[in-house]
């Protein structure tokens, strides 16, 4: 939710400053949420998309035609990125590869 507010923050001030923005993608990475926290995040997002408003590209959005999206990662998303850098091929724990 404190990534939301975040974003929720930025692009209000943004949008006061003029810049032109078309989509907002929130994405997190799903280590450590509680399911109901998860959901309704996911859930307040889309929400803000409103199914009557449409931008140029067809997208429902909200008031200043700005379409909202959640994306999120597995657990240990880490480890994907990190297999393109180094070969390893044994277990490892977050904390290792986090810092590799």
């Amino acid at each position: 939710m404190t990534l939301i507010k975040f974003a929720e923050n930025d692009v209000r001030r943004r949008f006061k400053n003029g810049e032109k923005i078309d989509y907002v993608w929130i994405f997190f990475d799903k280590d450590d949420f509680k399911k109901d926290d998860f959901d309704n995040g996911c859930k307040m997002v889309s929400q803000k998309n409103i199914a009557k408003i449409l931008n140029e590209y067809g997208d429902t959005c909200d008031k200043n035609q700005i379409h909202w999206e959640a994306c999120w990662s597995n657990e240990s998303f880490e480890v994907w990125p990190l297999l393109h850098f180094i070969f390893f091929d044994t277990s490892m724990q977050r904390q290792t590869f986090v810092k590799k």
